[in-house]
């Protein structure tokens, strides 16, 4: 029974991943570049497909870590810190809904982005409750823990970052140099954030981070 227990919070949260994706891909099919791809070379239909894509990169990453996260260090929703990791699971599939269908606003993309960032922070600190010291097989394993929470807080201060420079410096067109530049840098920053989990640079940094 604990077991599957332990289960219900996965199984409730891989469909709403799929519905979110879904419900996207249905509203894509009003865009125009959806049956005529030549469009997509064009702008701002290649800066809309651009951030679309960001987004969903953001989604299925998070996806992909989520199961590698409970695989080693299950939800257990009979605890309390294991209740709230929950919670937080359906508070961030509402945000990447909210990602999903903002794909033309790129100043709301970023300001979600950053929030998504901080969710995982706290994600990470009622893990580190559920999961403590004692239940790892060594300090390896603890150190490599807690530099994994130390990431998370590099990236969400390089999201934050970006959102409030496009909040304090908002091109005077759209689609400008500006644009282009936070849009890279995003793509970038959501793919080295999966890559900085497992890599772990800057050891003693992310370790003082991730306390």
């Amino acid at each position: 029974m604990p077991a599957d227990d332990d289960r219900i919070g996965v199984d409730f949260i891989d469909p709403l991943f799929a519905v979110a994706l879904s419900l996207n891909f249905e509203e894509l099919k009003k865009e125009p570049w959806f049956t005529d791809w030549s469009l997509i070379l064009r702008t701002p239909h290649n800066f809309a497909f651009l951030t679309l894509a960001l987004v969903w990169a953001t989604v299925i990453l998070s996806w992909v870590g989520y199961h590698r996260s409970i695989k080693t260090s299950p939800i257990r929703v009979r605890t309390l810190a294991g209740w709230w990791r929950f919670i937080l699971d359906v508070l961030l599939l509402v945000f990447y809904f909210v990602l999903l269908v903002s794909y033309q606003d790129f100043k709301r993309e970023l300001r979600v982005l950053a929030i998504v960032f901080f969710l995982f922070i706290v994600w990470d600190r009622f893990k580190k409750i559920e999961h403590p010291r004692a239940e790892y097989a060594d300090d390896a394993q603890w150190t490599k823990a807690t530099a994994q929470r130390g990431v998370t807080v590099v990236w969400f201060i390089f999201f934050l970052c970006l959102a409030i420079f496009y909040w304090l410096h908002p091109p005077q067109t759209r689609y400008e140099c500006e644009d282009w530049l936070l849009l890279a840098a995003a793509m970038v920053g959501t793919v080295l954030y999966r890559v900085h989990k497992v890599r772990l640079w800057w050891p003693r940094v992310v370790q003082i981070l991730g306390f």
